[in-house]
Formats: C-alpha cells, structure tokens, sequence
C-alpha cells in the first residue's frame, strides 16, 4: 500500500490495484487499474516514468544542466537495468557501501574495494564529516568525479547497445 498527499485536499491510496482518491472533504473516487484501456495504460506508463525521470532535476537553485542531466539519466538508468522504482541508496550510489563512487575509487586509484573503503573511512575521520558527505566530497574530485563520469557513459552505452537501435536509422526514419 502507498499513500501519498496530493494536497492538503487530495489524497490517494494504491492498493491491489485500485488507486482510490480522497478529498478534505469525504469524497472517494477509486478507479481499477485493470479497467483501463491499453492505450490508457500505456499513456500513464509514458507520463508517470516521464514525470519519476524528469522529477529528479529538481534540485538545488545552484545545479548546473548538466547536473539535472546528470541526476534524470540516473533514474531513467535504473528504472532501465530494473532497478527500483525509489532507488535503493546503492542504487543511488551515495549510500549504502557506496555504489558508483566506491567504485569511481577503486579505478581511479587501482585499489581493491577494501582500499578504496579505507581511503573514505580515513577521510571522514580526517574531516569529520559522515559517510555521505564524505562519498559527495570524492565524487567532486576531478579524478573521482572523471571515473564516474566515464562509469555511467559505459553504462549508457550498455543500455543503447541492449535497445538494438540505430541513431541513423531512426533519423533516417523521419524522412518518411
């Protein structure tokens, strides 16, 4: 079951397949998702990854296009390789063991994973500052931050490769 708040006014609850809308004021609504044409299906499919993928820009007044780039294709990486819907913290690569910058280390610097773990841990000693922070401070590096650049374009490349679709052929495809 999920529930989340539209509004102050407007509620909606999901659950076995019936979302079921709530107002302030007592009014329901709740519509079967299986009633829904294919059509319909596809359309909130479409518009629902849309707004997940588009809705990870939202960042801080200062992030850059290329950082609101940078945090959509992430989730539109994830949701693509079968990832979460949410994102776990490993899938996000900034929590957990650290994901993408553990990683970023390790080819940075030609360490194992139990290195690269040494090198943050020494760190947030050396800062005081927590795991988070301190995984945020090495992605910012230029060394760091150039392996998980070239990381997520590897990953990319995998997922374009795995579509089995030709650039070309879908310009080409345009003239018609």
């Amino acid at each position: 079951m999920a529930t989340a708040k539209v509004n102050r006014a407007i509620t909606f609850e999901h659950i076995n397949g019936v979302l079921t809308f709530a107002s302030g004021n007592g009014d329901k609504f709740s519509l079967v998702l299986d009633n829904l044409s294919t059509a319909s299906r596809e359309q909130a499919i479409l518009f629902g990854v849309a707004r997940k993928c588009t809705n990870a820009t939202a960042l801080d007044a200062g992030a850059s296009v290329a950082d609101k780039w940078t945090a959509l294709v992430d989730v539109a990486e994830r949701l693509h390789s079968g990832g979460s819907w949410n994102g776990t913290a490993r899938e996000k690569g900034v929590g957990g063991d650290g994901g993408l910058v553990i990683e970023a280390l390790m080819r940075a610097y030609k360490d194992t994973r139990e290195k690269a773990e040494l090198a943050v841990t020494k760190l947030m000693a050396k800062k005081g500052i927590d795991r988070k922070a301190c995984l945020k401070l090495w992605a910012s590096t230029e060394k760091v931050g150039g392996e998980i650049a070239a990381i997520k374009a590897e990953r990319a490349a995998k997922i374009a490769a795995s579509a089995n679709l030709d650039a070309d052929e879908l310009m080409d495809s345009l003239d018609d």
